[in-house]
């Protein structure tokens, strides 16, 4: 499992704290949220499941997949130009 830093300023961390209770749990909500957004794509075109299925079988089919990572695909794309 990856562990990932954020640092915010005091004006940022202050501005922010006037929004949410938590940035900890914002930060955490929204990464998970992106990362099940990604996960039901992926999978849904994979075509071996769709976003209604068990979490079990999501991380099966992505588990099994080949994923190019966004800075290979962007490295690629521009290769081509």
């Amino acid at each position: 499992m990856a562990n990932y830093t954020v640092t915010l300023n005091a004006v940022q961390e202050k501005a922010l704290l006037g929004n949410m209770t938590s940035i900890q749990d914002w930060i955490e909500n929204s990464i998970s949220n992106k990362a099940r957004k990604c996960i039901d794509r992926y999978v849904e075109q994979s075509g071996n499941g769709s976003r209604h299925s068990t979490d079990d079988k999501k991380a099966e089919v992505i588990t099994a997949m080949t994923i190019e990572t966004a800075t290979a695909r962007n490295a690629r794309l521009q290769a081509n130009d």
